[in-house]
């Protein structure tokens, strides 16, 4: 993401935050080696933003899955 993300209000800093303390806490543990976090919002409404900003930030891979009832793809940016 070339300029970062935009803050767009409390409800969305609480929830960036608690993804990257899920992610921080998933880097740091012995026994817990996999996550998974559901994003739901209409098209267009920044979930693979969101994705895309932690990712980077956390440095962990971001891997993209779109789905239809007759084409699955994977997009994997790195």
């Amino acid at each position: 993401i070339k300029y970062g993300i935009i803050n767009y209000g409390t409800n969305f800093e609480k929830m960036k935050n608690h993804i990257m303390e899920s992610v921080n806490h998933l880097k740091k543990s012995k026994s817990i080696n996999l996550l998974s976090i559901l994003l739901e919002g209409d098209s267009g409404s920044g979930k693979t933003a969101l994705s895309s900003f932690i990712s980077k930030e956390s440095n962990i891979p971001f891997i993209k899955i779109i789905s239809s009832c007759c084409n699955i793809r994977w997009v994997c940016p790195y």
